[in-house]
């Protein structure tokens, strides 16, 4: 027997996306869930930060992706950055994106990519890794909404605690 969770939300999302192609109908779930997230705190639903704890392989950065697109077609004024810890996520995220929305939408900046940093800035979307932020001090002052992949990994020291009980374990 298989159980499937919004048939209705899980197949319009694999009408709409390329990437379901090879998404469990989970992946497809928690996708749509990361997407919403990004529509909730575009249209002030929600109020940031706001976090979405799933494991790795749930689908969050395609959800991104997937809220990114649906965030330029709804909010066309407003800008958003993505940030990533990894230059090959930032290419990746960026490749998708422009596939979707266009060169002239999407701008992506890292160490090593040959492109002008002042032109790409002033696309919709610019995707980025965490270190530019530390490095460009009120570059991205004009963002509107910012989507962290990997925000573990953008904080200076994070301390991670299992409780069993009353009982705290490091």
């Amino acid at each position: 027997m298989r159980i499937r969770l919004f048939p209705e939300a899980i197949e319009r999302r694999r009408q709409s996306y390329k990437e379901c192609e090879w998404l469990s109908d989970w992946q497809v779930h928690s996708a749509h869930i990361a997407a919403g997230a990004i529509s909730s705190l575009a249209c002030e639903f929600e109020t940031g930060p706001f976090y979405v704890p799933m494991p790795t392989g749930s689908g969050k950065t395609t959800g991104a992706i997937w809220g990114i697109v649906e965030f330029v077609k709804s909010y066309p004024d407003q800008r958003l950055c993505f940030l990533s810890p990894y230059k090959e996520a930032v290419n990746q995220v960026h490749a998708a994106l422009v596939d979707y929305l266009g060169n002239n939408i999407v701008g992506m900046y890292h160490s090593d990519a040959f492109v002008d940093k002042d032109e790409e800035l002033r696309k919709q979307v610019v995707i980025l890794t965490h270190q530019f932020v530390e490095h460009n001090q009120g570059r991205l002052d004009d963002r509107d909404i910012f989507v962290i992949d990997e925000a573990i990994y953008a904080t200076g020291e994070a301390t991670l605690m299992l409780y069993s009980g009353r009982q705290a374990m490091p």
